[in-house]
């Protein structure tokens, strides 16, 4: 089996058991490098950011300690333990076992299996690597189980790593499980950065039109293009998308633009396309053949109140059963009382609690 076929089952399996670390893998880069070596033996290493690994040294591990040793890396990256601010004067070699330490104690905790030779020890539970450094300073301890390299994260991939991180967290959240409170406080403290709503959008478009066996081998080349990075599929069948605009002119002419670009990368996905616009009620349902075409074939009828319960009325009515609706609107409306049987996003241009469905807000 070729290396990356080995990390594409290992991500697999992380999708299936927590799709956070899943998703947050999937989207971080992996680097082969037969360069990696650590103690005369091939290894692996990390900035947080990418993931470098030699070729052979896939081979030495299980599936199961090919898990944690991903997760490993991973949580480095969480944790911002290779920020270059962090390490300061530290000497590298025990800052890196400080952080392992931290690290690997997460991940037993969270019932993952990591190689023997692992930096590992109970007595530092809950304590910062920066708390571990200096009791191992003092002791002069060295640690000779080690099975990674950590090395400084570039300045310009900080804001990069932050975005990969939460937009992984607002993808899973709604099925992420339980979570250690050290990971859930590390991911809130990164909160203030923007996330990227295009990226989810895509991610989330894709999830629910692909209809057949997912193969995480290899991004589908179709849709690079289009900035969509999804996983290939064994044999691709299209499904039906339905875009709902709210049209009561909360929707500014920029956040229309925003969404429609967004919106034509999809529309390559699907082979039925509708679009309805709605205020307080249905103004026109078109159905798209060309995306290209569809701003000139509609009409933006509207301006008054904002209800929602038509859209789904005349879906129920013409018996549409879209596999995705997606709705743009500020999210301030009369909603439907129950959730309907196809998955609803919610495209917002304010943060609006909604009662049920998936919602991004346009930045």
């Amino acid at each position: 089996m070729q290396p990356e076929e080995i990390i594409s089952n290992v991500i697999i399996r992380l999708i299936t058991l927590n799709p956070f670390f899943g998703v947050l893998l999937s989207s971080l880069e992996k680097i082969k490098d037969e360069t990696i070596i650590y103690n005369g033996k091939p290894t692996f290493a990390t900035d947080g950011f990418k993931i470098f690994y030699h070729p052979q040294v896939l081979t030495l591990f299980t599936l199961s300690e090919l898990e944690g040793i991903l997760l490993h890396e991973v949580l480095h990256g969480i944790f911002e333990h290779c920020l270059k601010s962090r390490i300061g004067n530290r000497n590298p070699d025990l800052w890196n076992i400080a952080c392992d330490i931290v690290v690997n104690i997460e991940i037993k905790e969270m019932g993952y299996d990591l190689p023997a030779a692992s930096a590992f020890d109970y007595r530092f539970r809950d304590m910062l690597p920066e708390e571990i450094y200096e009791i191992l300073n003092k002791k002069s301890a060295v640690f000779v189980k080690r099975f990674d390299i950590h090395m400084p994260l570039l300045d310009e991939d900080e804001e990069k790593l932050t975005n990969h991180i939460l937009t992984a967290y607002e993808i899973s959240k709604d099925s992420i499980g339980d979570l250690p409170l050290g990971l859930i406080r590390a991911i809130n403290k990164l909160k203030p950065s923007k996330i990227n709503w295009q990226k989810i959008l895509h991610y989330i478009a894709g999830e629910a039109l692909a209809k057949d066996e997912l193969n995480y081998h290899l991004p589908n080349k179709k849709y690079i293009p289009y900035d969509i990075y999804l996983p290939s599929l064994r044999s691709y069948t299209k499904g039906s998308l339905i875009v709902a605009i709210d049209t009561s002119g909360s929707i500014t002419n920029e956040q229309l633009i925003q969404f429609v670009s967004e919106i034509k990368k999809i529309s390559y996905l699907v082979d039925k396309f509708f679009l309805i616009t709605c205020d307080a009620s249905v103004h026109e349902i078109v159905e798209i053949e060309q995306f290209e075409n569809f701003l000139h074939r509609v009409y933006f009828k509207g301006g008054g109140g904002t209800d929602f319960n038509p859209v789904f009325k005349i879906i129920r009515e013409k018996r549409l059963n879209p596999d995705l609706l997606i709705y743009l609107t500020d999210g301030e409306g009369d909603y439907p009382e129950f959730r309907p049987p196809y998955p609803v996003l919610w495209i917002l241009t304010k943060n609006y609690n909604v009662p049920w469905g998936n919602k991004l807000v346009i930045s």
